[in-house]
């Protein structure tokens, strides 16, 4: 049966009484305060499903698209996880187009990799090895490759399923000196687990981590110029980037 599996980490007050209605769908787990990594983390050690999907607390899935990819699913049993798109609208275009299913290290090495955990449907047995790292910002880009790379069969579409509320005071939105250089810093420990994972790795699956690696140099880059306010602060980082080796890249991919 599908739970809903609700992680409450160190509210200040708990949620009001759930109907009976629904109690039987839902396992309540309060925690401490750890983050966001910690929470989804204690959500998978507590699933027993076949499929997980993250939602935030303050987003949503968009019910008709949403059951349209479960749909795809249940005919489709070999697939281990299903790409979908977001929405900032109530009003979602509808796509019934769903790609044929390919290897998660070719999916990696051929294609732009989006990684927001909620943006997909995924088996639990692929996240058996796979965990969000605690207490850095940008999680995301660390565990979706790891969990892609343990999938054979992974398909995308085009449907919105899953609406996403901007908020000016999120994580990617604050632009303090203090909190960018946090960011950056994260993003760069990312690349360097990244990289260790890619030197235990061999032949395709080594090689699309090597070039997820490489798409995030580059997005590194792309963001210093972008949010620095002074090109000296966004050389500074970039100069960081460069004595670790991860910029600039080595032809073809370089280019």
């Amino acid at each position: 049966n599908d739970v809903i599996i609700v992680i409450d980490d160190g509210s200040d007050l708990f949620p009001p009484t759930v109907s009976s209605r629904y109690a039987h769908e839902i396992l309540y787990h309060r925690q401490t305060n750890s983050g966001l990594s910690e929470a989804r983390n204690t959500g998978l050690s507590l699933a027993t499903g076949d499929y997980i999907q993250f939602v935030d607390a303050d987003d949503m899935l968009m019910t008709n698209s949403y059951q349209r990819c479960l749909d795809h699913l249940f005919t489709h049993p070999a697939i281990d996880i299903l790409q979908f798109r977001h929405t900032t609208t109530r009003h979602p275009s509808v796509s019934k187009a769903f790609s044929e299913p390919v290897a998660g290290a070719d999916y990696l090495y051929s294609s732009n990799l989006r990684p927001a955990a909620w943006g997909y449907i995924f088996r639990l047995h692929c996240a058996e090895k796979v965990r969000f790292t605690k207490s850095i910002l940008h999680e995301d880009e660390e565990f979706t490759p790891l969990l892609f790379l343990q999938a054979d069969n992974i398909c995308s579409t085009d449907e919105e399923a899953y609406f996403y509320r901007q908020r000016p005071l999120s994580i990617t939105h604050r632009d303090d000196q203090q909190w960018m250089e946090r960011r950056f810093s994260d993003f760069r420990s990312i690349m360097d687990r990244l990289t260790e994972q890619a030197l235990r790795l061999k032949g395709g699956s080594r090689a699309a981590l090597q070039r997820r690696i490489e798409q995030l140099s580059m997005n590194y880059v792309y963001q210093a110029l972008l949010l620095y306010p002074d090109f000296k602060m966004a050389e500074k980082a970039i100069s960081i980037l460069s004595e670790k080796g991860y910029f600039p890249q080595p032809s073809p991919h370089g280019k």
